[in-house]
């Protein structure tokens, strides 16, 4: 009896200890995806301080500022959805590739053009995918600021 215990009680350590690995992970991926978007916001915010006497530059910042709110929103109830889920996506949910790539654009705008890159997009109109919005955002935003920052790097 005591050594089923014992076993019982290494299994049930194990397996808090790989929990909490899982969670760690999570909150490092979760940090990860919000971050982008507060480092936009405030780099906007810098930039409509910097154009407060030109009402149009200024106003096409905190554009983008509601943007970024937009996008870190968009992260956060794609979480919630997905631990109300328990864990498991959402089965019907759908986003417009499309629009998701031209919003990750318009936010990376500035790193994009600081780092002297030339983008265009040739985009079909409407392309939807089975998966959230916010999870998209994340993969999209993550492939294109590593692909800004490597190819400006060179």
């Amino acid at each position: 009896m005591a050594d089923t215990r014992t076993r019982l009680e290494s299994m049930r350590k194990r397996f808090a200890e790989r929990r909490a690995k899982e969670l760690e992970v999570f909150a490092t991926r979760v940090a990860h995806d919000l971050r982008n978007p507060l480092a936009s916001i405030e780099l906007r915010v810098a930039l409509a301080q910097r154009n407060a006497d030109d009402p149009i530059k200024a106003r096409a910042c905190l554009k983008r500022v509601l943007d970024g709110t937009r996008h870190a929103t968009q992260i956060i109830d794609g979480l919630l959805e997905f631990a109300c889920a328990g864990g498991a996506p959402d089965p019907d949910a759908r986003a417009d590739a499309s629009e998701v790539v031209r919003a990750v654009v318009e936010d990376l705008a500035l790193e994009i053009e600081d780092a002297g890159i030339v983008l265009s997009l040739d985009l079909l109109p409407a392309l939807e995918l089975r998966c959230s919005a916010g999870a998209l955002l994340s993969v999209v935003g993550n492939l294109l600021r590593n692909a800004v920052k490597y190819i400006g790097a060179t």
